[in-house]
């Protein structure tokens, strides 16, 4: 598909999203309204011409045809400042601003919403400024507390979904923020759903790499991508922002810097008294190779399982215990095996977006795609033709996965699933996890099958999601578990961060963190690099704006978005118990909870039960 279809398609998506506005504003039939359009407005085309613009298909002067529909929905108020630019910029007007300030003379002020980390600099100090500067002559939303309570996150919500704008501030420091990743997730959300919808602004504050998984999924298709280098870049900053809100400017791409790929971005210039430490940062997947990786049990039972042809392996464990962190080690291993390693992450799939029918055929593709891309199109053209057969939607993606792929590689294949947990909400989790099983027991029945290895990450305790155990893939094959740091083994990773901690210290923190794998790491990182001494760290470690504020408070938002999790977390606090076992296990792969005794179930860490018990309430 050519580039100027592409932007066909998208515009023609945008197009009849503005005629279903109209049709339902006035409450007439879409067909109708395409009728009149295409008729009175463009001067002659049939409804159904117009129909066809969604798939692409839009004849004539195009540019003239998409201006002369927007100024239809904005004259009669049927569509908005953002969706009328979006239009406009992606049809490449090239005009946009006077098109824009001829419709919108009158019009209120555009509403921005501001997206940073609140307790990092520059990025705090840049959004203070641009919050200043365009307040004159735009609606703001500016969190400066960004604290995490019932009405703060009504509000943010609210305004967020009313926001003709997002720009978004990150830096090498804010990307690893948990509260502005979870707001990241919402924006990427609601512009699926909106039809991108608010304009997204990124802004790099001294930072021209690639985003690590899923920032960068969540960054995709931004409006504007503009690098702050310095200080005296905030003038430019602010008036390209004004410029591209009026329209007036290129949007896409303005701005926008060579991005140096070979960047990384796992370690941060260390401060000046921690120089001798080449630290790593404690955020997200750690490279195979990292020197503060620590083994367990479940490392070595998974890595002799990987020397084997023909296995279903399951990693299991809460949130943030290092689970992607050793399916890396194990792609590793399956490489070096002499496999054929395809990998695949849910979570930027997002199979509760679509019906079973349509995420087997993405999955199918994806799974060709990362197999063999140069042969992408005609192993395309092959699931085309199987999708017609007429069958069961799992059983055509078995056979084209039997007959297509795995016949394609003379090696092994090791598909890698991360993040199989946002599979559990969908009303297909029963058929998906029942087609994996079958592809587990058809190695006894069928050689084909022994060339493939499957390899899955779960943080949710499947058994409560899945009706027919039989039917699972988890309880098959080899399942490894991970369970917190040892004493001994924090006091490696003590070592390794040349231990900042003395031995009554590294007790007080086993006491406090029970050993959790990320929150220990985090705690040596911020030592070595002296960002805080170890007796402020202890003093200030519950509080929402000490050491693990955006952690705790990234939780905290997470259970006032979901009441039933809270009640459940309220009921753990007050009781320590929980009666509702989908909630507990939920609770548990967020690794909030842990399971004492048959009955007895409490807060993972002292850190958790004493947060929560001074912020959480009804």
């Amino acid at each position: 598909m050519d580039n100027q279809h592409k932007t066909q398609l998208y515009c023609g998506t945008l197009l009849q999203q503005g005629v279903k506005s109209v049709a339902n504003k006035q409450r007439r039939n879409v067909r109708d309204i395409q009728g009149e359009i295409g008729q009175s407005l463009l001067g002659g085309y049939s409804g159904d011409a117009i129909a066809k613009w969604s798939r692409g298909h839009i004849p004539g002067d195009f540019v003239s045809h998409v201006e002369k529909l927007v100024q239809y929905c904005v004259t009669y108020g049927f569509v908005g400042r953002s969706w009328a630019q979006s239009l406009l910029i992606q049809a490449r007007h090239p005009a946009p601003g006077d098109v824009l300030a001829r419709l919108f003379a009158d019009a209120p002020r555009s509403r921005i919403f501001l997206c940073y980390a609140g307790n990092v600099q520059p990025d705090s100090h840049i959004a203070q400024t641009l919050s200043e500067k365009l307040r004159q002559h735009h609606h703001i939303f500016f969190d400066q507390a960004q604290q995490a309570s019932p009405d703060g996150i009504a509000l943010s919500i609210n305004e967020l979904k009313q926001a003709d704008f997002v720009i978004a501030l990150l830096s090498a420091r804010s990307i690893a923020d948990e509260m502005l990743l979870f707001q990241l997730e919402e924006i990427h959300r609601l512009r699926e759903t909106n039809s991108g919808r608010p304009l997204l602004f990124t802004v790099r504050l001294a930072y021209a790499g690639t985003f690590p998984e899923p920032t960068e999924t969540y960054l995709d298709h931004s409006s504007l991508d503009i690098i702050w280098r310095t200080i005296e870049d905030t003038p430019r900053l602010v008036e390209d922002i004004r410029q591209a809100i009026l329209g007036k400017m290129p949007i896409a791409g303005i701005a926008k810097q060579p991005r140096q790929t070979d960047q990384t971005i796992d370690m941060l210039p260390p401060l000046p008294l921690a120089s001798r430490l080449p630290l790593e940062m404690p955020e997200g997947t750690m490279s195979p190779d990292s020197a503060f990786y620590i083994e367990r049990e479940a490392d070595r039972i998974a890595r002799q399982a990987m020397l084997h042809p023909g296995v279903t392996i399951t990693i299991k464990g809460p949130r943030q215990t290092g689970k992607s962190s050793l399916l890396a080690r194990l792609m590793a291993s399956g490489k070096n095996a002499g496999k054929h390693v395809i990998f695949l992450d849910f979570q930027q799939m997002q199979p509760t977006h679509s019906d079973f029918e349509t995420f087997l055929r993405q999955f199918c593709s994806a799974f060709a795609y990362y197999l063999d891309a140069a042969a992408w199109e005609e192993l395309d053209e092959k699931l085309t033709t199987y999708w017609r057969l007429p069958l069961p939607a799992a059983l055509r993606c078995t056979e084209y996965i039997r007959h297509c792929l795995l016949t394609h590689s003379d090696r092994t294949l090791l598909l890698a699933i991360d993040e199989v947990d946002n599979i559990y909400d969908t009303d297909f989790r029963n058929s998906f996890f029942g087609m994996l099983r079958s592809w587990h027991n058809g190695r006894a029945l069928e050689s084909v099958w022994k060339h493939l290895d499957l390899a899955l990450v779960s943080s949710t305790e499947p058994y409560g999601f899945i009706n027919d155990l039989h039917q699972s893939p988890f309880n098959v094959g080899v399942t490894v578990s991970l369970t917190n740091f040892t004493l001994a083994q924090v006091s490696e990773l003590n070592r390794r961060h040349h231990e900042p901690l003395n031995s009554n210290q590294l007790a007080r923190l086993m006491s406090l963190l029970q050993g959790h794998p990320y929150l220990v790491r985090r705690a040596l990182y911020l030592l070595a690099r002296q960002e805080i001494s170890a007796p402020d760290f202890f003093r200030h470690a519950a509080e929402d704006d000490g050491p693990y504020g955006d952690h705790l408070r990234r939780h905290l938002l997470n259970l006032y978005l979901h009441p039933a999790l809270r009640r459940g977390f309220q009921q753990v606090l007050h009781e320590q118990r929980c009666d509702d076992h989908q909630v507990f296990w939920r609770l548990q792969g967020a690794g909030l909870v842990r399971q004492e005794e048959e009955y007895t179930v409490i807060p993972s860490c002292q850190l958790y039960a004493d947060f929560f018990a001074k912020n959480l309430h009804d």
